[in-house]
C-alpha cells in the first residue's frame, strides 16, 4: 500500500530566522537574538522523495505514478529525468511525469506457472532522478527508490505428487489424504504432516478446535497447509489480507475456526507455511512458536470477551525467531493484536489491525517486546473514535532494540516507546492521522517514556493532533526484569524531517503525575532536525526538568506560543537555523 503524504511548507520570500538558546522564566522576552537572512531561493528536495513499492499482479504493463507520494508543493515544476536500469524488466519515462513499467515475460511465467506455493513473486528494484529549476535558477536533483513486486492475481497452478494431501470438514482420520473425496480430518492433517508434505484445506466451519502442527518442516522442504475455496490456489493474497474491514468471516470462503472464547486456535512449528486461515472467538488466535515459518493471509477476530472490559484477548503472537507474516488482518484483540515476544529477526508485512469494540477495545495493537532487529513494514493500524482505551499503535517496549518500522499508518492511535532498553529502533515513513487538536483527542502522538533513548524518527507526516510529540515518566504497571523502568522521560532520540500539520501543542515533557509520574524526571538531548511545522498552538510545553533539546533547520508556520513552563522549571530549549513565518 502506498500512503500519500501532504506538501511540506512553502518558504517565503522575506523571512526572520531566530537563533534562540535561552533559560528564562515563563514572562521572559522569548524572541531575542533574531537576525534577518538572506532571501531562501533553493529547495532541499532530499526529504521531499518518498520511496515507492508497486505491484504487477498480471502480464503487461503498469503505469507507476512515483511522483504522487513525494512531498513537492508544485509537482508542476518537477521533471523525472532519468531512470536506473532495472533487472527483470523495463522501464520508460512518460510525458505526464510518471513511468511504465514492463516486466520481462520470462519473469510473468515464472511467477504465473509456479508450482510453488512459497514461490509466487519476483521483486525488481530501480532509481529515478528528480529535477527541479530554482528561483535563483540553479537546479537541484535527487533519487528516489522503486520497489516492485512482479505476482499474480490469478490462480496459481496447484501442486501435485504424492506429497500432496486434501482437507475437508467431512474428512476422516483413516482415509488417505489423496483427494478431496479421500480427505483426512484437519486434525489428523496437522498432527500426520511432515516435511516436504502440501496440505489443502477447503472452505468450512471446522470449528472450535484447537490445533497443533507436530512436527516441523526442513528449510528445503517446509511443511504447507494452504486453505482454498472450491479449487486449490484460488485465493491469493498480495499487498494485503484478501479480508477487508466491513467483511465478515465466511467459511464458505476460505477455512474457519469458530472458537467459544477460550483457549489457542493454532499452534505453528518450525518450517511451516500456512496459509488463507479464519480464526475467530478465541483467548488466543495463533501463536507461531517455531522458527523460519511464512504465515500468509490469516484473518483473526473478536480475540478476548468482547461484551465486558478485560486484558483477556491476543490475536497473533510470535515467539521464534526468522519468520515472515504477510498479509494478515486482525481486529478487535481486546489485549494484544500482534505481538512479537522473545525471537529474533522476523519480517512483518502488509499487517492490517482494527479495533472498533466500545466496550473492550485494543490496548496493543503491534508490539514488539523483548526482541531485536525485527521489521514491520506497509502495514496499519486504526483505532475506531470513542472507543474506551486509546491504544497503542506501533510499539517498542521492555528489552526492545534495534527494530524497524517503515511505510506504515497509525490512524487516531500512536507510536509509542517505553523503558530506557528499548534503544536502537528506526520509524520511517509513518504517517500518521489523528481526530482533533482537542485534549480529547490525544491517542495520536509520538511518546517516548520512562527512559526510551536512542531511537530515530524519519520522515513522519501527523496531521489534527492535540500534543505531537511527548516525553513522558509514568507508572506503566509492569515491572520489567531487570527493571528498566527508569525515572527519566524519553532521551537522546532524533527525528528526521518530521512534518507535524495542525497541533496544539508541537511537543511536551511531562511526568505523569495521575498514572505515577513525576516532574523532576529529566528529558534531555532530543533533537528535532529539518522539521517543518504549521498551525501548531505552542511549540515546546515544559513541565519537566530537561537540557540538551532543540530544534535545527527546522520551519514554523503560524505559531502561537514558542515555549511554555510550568512546575518552575527551565526553558532549556535551542533554536539553531530556525525559519519563522
Amino acid at each position: 500500500m502506498k500512503f500519500n503524504t501532504p506538501s511540506p511548507l512553502k518558504v517565503l520570500v522575506l523571512i526572520f530566522v531566530f537563533i534562540l538558546h535561552s533559560s528564562c522564566s515563563k514572562d521572559s522576552d522569548l524572541m531575542t537574538d533574531y537576525v534577518l537572512s538572506e532571501t531562501q531561493n533553493t529547495l532541499d528536495i532530499g526529504q521531499l522523495i518518498i520511496d515507492d513499492t508497486f505491484e504487477v499482479s498480471s502480464p503487461g504493463s503498469i503505469t507507476l505514478d512515483v511522483l504522487a507520494n513525494d512531498a513537492f508543493e508544485n509537482q508542476e515544476e518537477v521533471l523525472i529525468t532519468e531512470t536506473s536500469t532495472p533487472s527483470n524488466g523495463t522501464v520508460e519515462i512518460n510525458t505526464d511525469n510518471t513511468l511504465t513499467y514492463t516486466p520481462n515475460l520470462e519473469v510473468v511465467e515464472q511467477v504465473t506457472e509456479t508450482t510453488d506455493a512459497s514461490v509466487s513473486e519476483v521483486v525488481d528494484t530501480f532509481t529515478y532522478t528528480t529535477e527541479v529549476v530554482n528561483e535563483d535558477e540553479s537546479v537541484s536533483t535527487d533519487t528516489g527508490n522503486v520497489i516492485v513486486t512482479v505476482g499474480t492475481s490469478a490462480n496459481r497452478a496447484p501442486i501435485t505428487g504424492d506429497n500432496v494431501y486434501y482437507v475437508t470438514t467431512s474428512g476422516k482420520s483413516n482415509n488417505n489424504g489423496a483427494s478431496e473425496a479421500t480427505a483426512w480430518n484437519i486434525q489428523h492433517a496437522f498432527s500426520a504432516a511432515k516435511a516436504g508434505d502440501v496440505v489443502y484445506i477447503k472452505a468450512g466451519n471446522y470449528g472450535a478446535l484447537s490445533l497443533s502442527i507436530s512436527n516441523s518442516g526442513t528449510a528445503d522442504n517446509p511443511i504447507q497447509f494452504i486453505g482454498y475455496t472450491s479449487t486449490p490456489e484460488d485465493l491469493i493474497a498480495i499487498n494485503g489480507s484478501t479480508f477487508s474491514y466491513g467483511d465478515v468471516v465466511n467459511a464458505a470462503i476460505m477455512p474457519l475456526l469458530n472458537g467459544d472464547g477460550t483457549g489457542t486456535g493454532i499452534t505453528v512449528s518450525n518450517n511451516v507455511v500456512l496459509e488463507n486461515i479464519q480464526i475467530k472467538d478465541y483467548s488466543l488466535g495463533l501463536i507461531l512458536s517455531g522458527s523460519n515459518s511464512t504465515l500468509n493471509n490469516i484473518i483473526a477476530i473478536d480475540l478476548g470477551n468482547q461484551g465486558a472490559s478485560g486484558y483477556d484477548g491476543f490475536g497473533i503472537r510470535v515467539s521464534g525467531s526468522y519468520n515472515t507474516i504477510k498479509n494478515s488482518y486482525i481486529a478487535n484483540a481486546t489485549a494484544e493484536a500482534f505481538k512479537v515476544y522473545g525471537g529474533t529477526n522476523n519480517l512483518i508485512q502488509y499487517l492490517e489491525v482494527r479495533a472498533d469494540n466500545v466496550t473492550n477495545p485494543c490496548d496493543y495493537y503491534v508490539i514488539l517486546t523483548n526482541t531485536s532487529n525485527n521489521i514491520v513494514e506497509d502495514s496499519r493500524v486504526e483505532r475506531a473514535p470513542g472507543l474506551a482505551h486509546g491504544g497503542h499503535g506501533l510499539t517498542s517496549k521492555w528489552n526492545s532494540k534495534n527494530n524497524i518500522f517503515r511505510r506504515c499508518e497509525t490512524v487516531y492511535t500512536n507510536l509509542d516507546l517505553n523503558f530506557e532498553d528499548v534503544t536502537g529502533n528506526l520509524y520511517e515513513d509513518i504517517r500518521m492521522i489523528g481526530q482533533g487538536t482537542s485534549g480529547s483527542y490525544w491517542h495520536t502522538n509520538i511518546d517516548l517514556r520512562n527512559g526510551a533513548n536512542g531511537n530515530t524518527f524519519r520522515n513522519i507526516y501527523m496531521t489534527d493532533v492535540n500534543v505531537a510529540v511527548t516525553f513522558t515518566d509514568d507508572n506503566d504497571g509492569f515491572t520489567p526484569s531487570p527493571d528498566s523502568d527508569v525515572v527519566k522521560l524519553g532521551y537522546n532520540n532524533r527525528f528526521e524531517n518530521l512534518i507535524v500539520e495542525n497541533a496544539a501543542t508541537l511537543v511536551q515533557f511531562n511526568g505523569n503525575t495521575n498514572i505515577g509520574g513525576v516532574n523532576s524526571a529529566p528529558g534531555n538531548d532530543n533533537i528535532f532536525v529539518g522539521g517543518s511545522f504549521t498551525n501548531i498552538g505552542t511549540i515546546v510545553a515544559i513541565y519537566n526538568d530537561n537540557s540538551g533539546n532543540g530544534f535545527i533547520n527546522s520551519t514554523f508556520k503560524n505559531t502561537t506560543t514558542l515555549v511554555s513552563l510550568a512546575n518552575g522549571k527551565p526553558n532549556n530549549i535551542s533554536f539553531t537555523n530556525c525559519i519563522f513565518e
